[in-house]
């Protein structure tokens, strides 16, 4: 058994999440660069592993396994942005209304989460 949780404040809390996922960016984007498999879904996979296990040990770490919860509706609206503008060829319509839809999507999870 574990000892109590940390608590921090609002500001604090957001500020260490925030610096936990520039880095797990940083890292996933690093690492896909580095093993460049050539396969844009295999290089978008490797970076997200890479991104997740970086929160994780965080979480870990703060004894918080919420510091996921930003991570399923903030990284896709990333890897999609990444997709259409890296690893797609020209910028449709439909790339950017899909674009829109995930960016829609996850900002209505990230600002009222309790109702998705």
């Amino acid at each position: 058994m574990t000892g109590p949780q940390k608590k921090y404040s609002k500001g604090i809390s957001l500020l260490i999440v925030l610096i936990a996922y520039t880095i797990a960016i940083l890292v996933g984007i690093f690492t896909a660069q580095q093993f460049n498999y050539q396969n844009p879904f295999l290089d978008v996979a490797v970076a997200d592993v890479t991104a997740t296990v970086v929160i994780f040990i965080f979480s870990y770490l703060l004894k918080n396994s919420s510091m996921y919860d930003p991570y399923w509706s903030l990284i896709p609206i990333l890897i999609a942005f990444l997709w259409m503008t890296i690893y797609s060829e020209g910028n449709s319509t439909r790339q950017w209304i899909i674009f829109l839809l995930v960016t829609f999507w996850g900002l209505k999870l990230t600002i009222n989460p309790h109702y998705s």
